[in-house]
């Protein structure tokens, strides 16, 4: 008898907390998390398209004319080689020198429009992906993400995920949605 009662108490106690345990654990259960892309997203987006072709629209010229200048240092070394033979050490030296020159200027110019390049590149990446991660934080909250990771970084943490958590396209969708009525904030180009 005593055996009956023990095992109708745990009966009706397991019962009660399988009854009160479900609300408890929905509570604090995870929620969903998301992965994407951030820098394929930054570039993905209508801003992110326009402001990458005009950068290369703008830098083009200066990438022409430094394979130009290559170009011509290469054909002046190549004519350097086959007639060294018929010059003077003289001119040999004055040619040489011309070409050292030449080469250090270049190098330099290919510094200086690298360097602007990757300035101008990064003032892109900070504008859109500013803007992105706030959409990026009101997309997570209102659609019940707990954590979204960036996946574009060498880096990451995510080994594998599946399809389903990349909410890459609707990140960009958004951002296309609130901010192409809006002029992107382009700083003043800088000459190449």
């Amino acid at each position: 008898m005593l055996r009956k009662q023990i095992k109708l108490t745990l009966a009706l106690g397991l019962g009660l907390i399988a009854a009160i345990a479900p609300p408890a654990f929905a509570q604090a259960s995870p929620g969903k998390i998301g992965i994407l892309s951030l820098q394929d997203a930054i570039f993905a987006t209508s801003e992110g398209k326009k402001e990458s072709e005009n950068l290369e629209k703008q830098y083009t010229p200066k990438r022409n004319e430094i394979k130009k200048r290559a170009e011509e240092i290469e054909t002046l070394k190549q004519q350097l080689q086959t007639g060294a033979d018929k010059l003077s050490a003289e001119e040999r030296n004055t040619r040489a020198r011309a070409i050292d020159v030449k080469t250090k200027a270049l190098q330099r110019d290919t510094d200086n429009a690298q360097s602007d390049y990757q300035q101008s590149a990064q003032e892109i990446v900070d504008r859109v992906g500013n803007r992105l991660v706030e959409l990026i934080k009101k997309y997570a909250q209102d659609n019940g993400y707990v954590l979204v990771l960036d996946v574009s970084v060498s880096r990451s943490p995510v080994l594998w995920a599946t399809p389903a958590a990349d909410i890459t396209k609707e990140i960009v969708d958004a951002y296309n949605a609130k901010f192409s009525a809006v002029a992107p904030a382009t700083a003043t180009p800088k000459k190449p």
